[in-house]
């Protein structure tokens, strides 16, 4: 089966699997993931990834002793905590949420430092410490995304998996209080503050927190290391910011994104393709305007009246 064609089906069945798992219908979505574990999509039902490399060994969770830089991050440990502790105490008003879709429960933050090999100048200014620090491992700056991740009391964080098993991801816990802990392809992960973990993200994970401060960590994308730099190379012009922005807008039938005044709303201009498919819909129900809030449909007509649709 050629590689585009396994692509597609993975994104339809991942579709199925995430819609399932929405629903509370954990049962269904397990027996989803090996029917296609059986189509020869992925060789675990715990590892899905859209994007999959058979090839390489998979374990959910890696010796962070293998690596050298997570011994170089826990040495500058002290020096990123007191920078982290300190943008805090200033007020920290610079995080943004990430990803609602996965959150469950409460609040999740975090603050761009690195994405797709490209610093982000304006964050890596506000952590000139921490930015240097990371500036030093070539393994994290020239891939995926480096960030400080903030989740708060009361979150959980719905289980789900990475886009490719290409990558590894590693964690610093910089501020960990009890109650706050990872699971990955099952297994149960607690951080320690100056300690790294290091985890395959392709396999399917989930966090909790029941503590009562936040959890704070430093996170940061390294390749597979059984790539080698041909396939690393390869990969890399495969992730550009340039190509992921082109492959989201197609995705969505987008020709303009923009950001309003201020900087915290996102507007979205749809394609004509797009634009009249949604005024077909608006025209068929005779409303002015939808929303989706919680997996709930809400209509309002002319008259500003709300109907609610589930």
């Amino acid at each position: 089966m050629e590689k585009g064609i396994q692509d597609q089906l993975r994104r339809c069945w991942l579709e199925i699997i995430g819609t399932l798992l929405d629903c509370g219908k954990s049962t269904e979505a397990r027996a989803c993931a090996r029917q296609a574990v059986e189509l020869g999509l992925w060789r675990d039902p715990m590892q899905r990834p859209t994007h999959y490399i058979p090839t390489l060994t998979a374990r959910p969770v890696h010796d962070p002793r293998q690596f050298w830089f997570t011994g170089y991050l826990e040495q500058h440990y002290a020096a990123i905590a007191a920078e982290v502790r300190a943008y805090f105490g200033r007020g920290g008003r610079d995080f943004r949420p990430y990803d609602a879709r996965l959150i469950d429960l409460g609040k999740w933050e975090q603050l761009v430092l690195y994405e797709n090999g490209q610093m982000v100048a304006r964050a890596c200014e506000l952590f000139p410490v921490t930015s240097g620090v990371i500036s030093a491992i070539s393994e994290a700056t020239n891939l995926g995304m480096t960030s400080i991740s903030v989740v708060y009391p009361g979150t959980h964080i719905i289980p789900h998996c990475g886009p490719t098993n290409a990558r590894l991801r590693v964690h610093l816990g910089i501020q960990v209080p009890e109650g706050a802990h990872l699971e990955v392809g099952g297994e149960k992960l607690h951080w320690r503050e100056g300690e790294c973990i290091v985890f395959d993200d392709s396999f399917e994970h989930q966090v909790w927190h029941r503590g009562e401060s936040p959890r704070i960590v430093l996170i940061l994308d390294v390749w597979h290391p059984e790539l080698d730099p041909e396939d690393i190379r390869t990969l890399s012009r495969s992730v550009s910011t340039e190509e992921t922005i082109r492959a989201f807008m197609q995705e969505h039938g987008l020709r303009r994104i923009e950001c309003a005044p201020g900087g915290n709303r996102v507007v979205f201009h749809p394609d004509d393709q797009t634009t009249k498919a949604i005024l077909r819909h608006i025209w068929e129900y005779d409303v002015s305007e939808v929303e989706l809030r919680a997996g709930r449909l809400y209509l309002k007509n002319a008259n500003d009246r709300i109907k609610e649709r589930t």
